[in-house]
Formats: C-alpha cells, structure tokens, sequence
C-alpha cells in the first residue's frame, strides 16, 4: 500500500523510511539518521522511546482497529550505520496493559 511519500521526516531526529507487511504483522521501519549505533546509549534509549511508541499507537485510531483484527503492529528504530536499536511489537494485550498504567 501507499500512504504517503516516503522517506518522511517524523521528528527532528527520525524518519519514516518504510511501512510493510508480513502475515498478521505491520512493520514501521524509522531511521535516527544523523546518529550511528556508537554515539547512542541504547538503555536510555529504549526506556524513553518505547513507551512512547506503545503510547502512540495504543491512542491511534486505526492502529486500535488494525489490532482488534489480531495484526501485530511492530517498530523497528535504526541509526545511521543500519543498526537496529529498538524493536517494540505491539499487540491488542499490550494496549490493554497500557490502559491499566
């Protein structure tokens, strides 16, 4: 499918690079493009953007429907270098755990 064009810059520090999917699973896959895997804690990382994708999807309207229908919705965040720094799947459960915090 096509949504829109991409690359598309989604924040001062990542973009878009693609969208695909596989089976029951819906893959975004973002760039850090001005960070190699080197110059980035990944702990810090991971604690500040995980959260942060669960949220955004688990508020987004067509990504609820997309996981009522048992799709798996997945990230995948790498540097510049090509190195995957985060990887969040997100499922229907993960959404009801997310209401509950």
């Amino acid at each position: 499918f096509q949504s829109k064009e991409l690359p598309m810059k989604i924040s001062r520090e990542i973009q878009l690079e693609k969208i695909y999917a596989e089976g029951m699973s819906l893959t975004y896959q973002l760039r850090m493009f001005d960070y190699n895997a080197v110059e980035i804690d990944q702990l810090k990382l991971n604690m500040y953007i995980e959260p942060m994708i669960i949220d955004h999807v688990c508020k987004h309207p067509s990504m609820i429907e997309e996981l009522k229908q048992g799709v798996i919705i997945n990230q995948k965040v790498y540097s510049k270098d090509n190195q995957l720094l985060v990887n969040v799947k997100i499922d229907q459960e993960k959404c009801s755990q997310q209401v509950k915090n």
